[in-house]
C-alpha cells in the first residue's frame, strides 16, 4: 500500500510522522490532480510556485504562487 501518491510538478510536504501538510506547485503551468493519502483522494489547483496547505479534508491556498520569467537584454 502506498503511504502517499500524488502526481509530478509538485512538491509534497511532510511533518516527520509522514503526515501530509503541504504540497507547492513546482511548474510555471498550473498543476491540477489529486494526491492520494491514507487511502482518500484530495483535489487541488497550484500555479507555480503556490503553497496549498492540508486542512485535512481538502487543500487552501495559504501563499499566492508566481513565477518570473527569464528575461534576455
Amino acid at each position: 500500500m502506498e503511504h502517499i501518491k500524488f502526481p509530478s510538478r509538485i512538491r509534497v510536504v511532510t511533518d516527520r510522522q509522514g503526515s501530509l501538510r503541504s504540497n507547492i506547485g513546482m511548474s510555471a503551468r498550473t498543476v491540477q490532480g489529486q494526491i492520494c493519502f491514507e487511502g482518500r483522494s484530495f483535489p487541488f489547483l497550484a500555479t507555480g510556485n503556490e503553497e496549498l496547505a492540508f486542512t485535512g479534508n481538502r487543500f487552501e491556498s495559504v501563499a499566492a504562487g508566481g513565477i518570473i520569467p527569464p528575461s534576455y537584454r
